[in-house]
């Protein structure tokens, strides 16, 4: 899909947002993100938990409180297919239309970081569900919201739980040379060392599909557990290719892999791979469960962690909108900075450089492992000898 206005933006999802005085009574919210291509479930997925967010507060009367109190979100779905450059080129248009106050996403690194330099001296707020660079929240810029783990406790969870849960002694890592899978592996390789850990690493390009060299370097170095940091076409193929060629250790994928879309892909080639979520599957709390039936029942689709960030993104927003003191761009983002709320699975605030703001003691309450069992994800459980 492509807006004649917007064109397509990469990887994320943009909020435009009518100014006080407006005679509608909603607020016009285009999501701009992967709806087609390879990671279009990042996309689809992300805006399910938009969508469900702003449906509950129309139901609920509308904004509470604010200078748009009262108004309806109204949903403008566009698909951005993920590429850098169209995120760019939409960030270019949008900071130029005066109803346009906040950008929400995108969803992918390397889009955060083609966009940002448009959207600061705008003065317009981004507000990202997904993108976890670590260099988004260093470079200084005051209009990032970043309200996901950045890449080092990502990294150092990923290594943390391959080494002390999983038992890896001698690591394999396979990484994509992209902001994403690039950040979190080198963090992830710091930390395996610093915990007395041998690692292999071997870096891929996206869009192959013979991986043999590849899993010929960690057979030959005998490692006894590989652990993947890109995303679910490329995990898909290295692990049933390991099959293949009878490498069996544990492949242990990152959150960019666990979703549906691997499982489609992967079939019954993927049983028994682990993974890195930011989302229990069987989450005892009643309001996850509420949406995980919704999902099933509205989408016919499964509420993921992807989901479960579109929602609490939104849900971000909407407490900032009702607290906001103007209705300038400003106003927007200085309530947005200021915005305290409980997500659906912790306390999402940012701190002074935009970052969300993650206990490092305390990851356990934001990494868990997954793994595919009878075709599902299923929460891991380590088989008992």
């Amino acid at each position: 899909m492509r807006s004649k206005s917007f064109g397509v933006l990469a990887a994320g999802a943009v909020l435009a947002f009518a100014v006080a005085g407006n005679a509608q009574n909603f607020i016009t919210v285009p999501v701009s993100a992967p709806m087609t291509g390879p990671i279009a479930n990042n996309g689809l997925h992300t805006f399910q938990g938009v969508e469900l967010a702003a449906e509950e507060l129309n139901k609920a009367g509308g904004l509470k409180a604010g200078p748009w109190k009262g108004f309806h979100i109204k949903l403008e779905k566009l698909d951005d297919r993920a590429a850098p450059a169209e995120a760019a080129n939409i960030a270019q248009q949008l900071v130029l239309r005066k109803d346009v106050l906040l950008a929400f996403g995108p969803v992918f690194s390397g889009s955060c970081l083609a966009v940002l330099p448009i959207y600061e001296p705008a003065g317009m707020a981004l507000v990202s569900p997904m993108c976890s660079n670590r260099t988004i929240t260093e470079r200084g810029y005051k209009t990032i919201v970043r309200l996901v783990q950045n890449d080092i406790p990502n990294g150092v969870g990923q290594a943390d739980l391959a080494i002390k849960s999983l038992g890896g002694k001698k690591v394999g890592m396979l990484y994509p040379p992209h902001d994403y899978g690039a950040g979190t592996y080198k963090i992830s390789h710091a930390r395996a060392t610093e915990l007395g850990v041998e690692v292999v690493p071997v870096q891929y390009n996206e869009g192959e599909t013979d991986y043999t060299a590849a899993i010929n370097v960690m057979r030959n170095a005998k490692v006894d557990l590989i652990t993947h940091f890109g995303f679910q076409t490329e995990a898909v193929l290295q692990y049933r290719q390991m099959k293949q060629q009878g490498l069996k250790v544990p492949f242990l994928v990152g959150p960019g892999s666990v979703n549906a879309k691997m499982l489609q892909l992967g079939g019954a080639d993927v049983e028994g791979v682990i993974g890195v979520d930011f989302l229990r599957a069987d989450d005892p709390n009643p309001k996850v469960q509420e949406l995980v039936k919704t999902v099933k029942d509205k989408y016919n689709d499964v509420f993921s962690m992807l989901s479960r960030n579109g929602y609490d993104g939104m849900k971000f927003v909407i407490a900032a909108l009702e607290k906001a003191e103007g209705n300038t761009r400003a106003d927007v983002l200085k309530s947005l900075r200021a915005t305290q709320i409980r997500g659906l699975a912790y306390d999402m605030k940012v701190d002074e450089t935009g970052n969300l703001i993650v206990p490092m003691d305390r990851l356990q309450d934001y990494l868990f492992l997954k793994q595919i069992q009878g075709g599902k994800w299923i929460d891991y459980a380590p088989k008992k000898s």
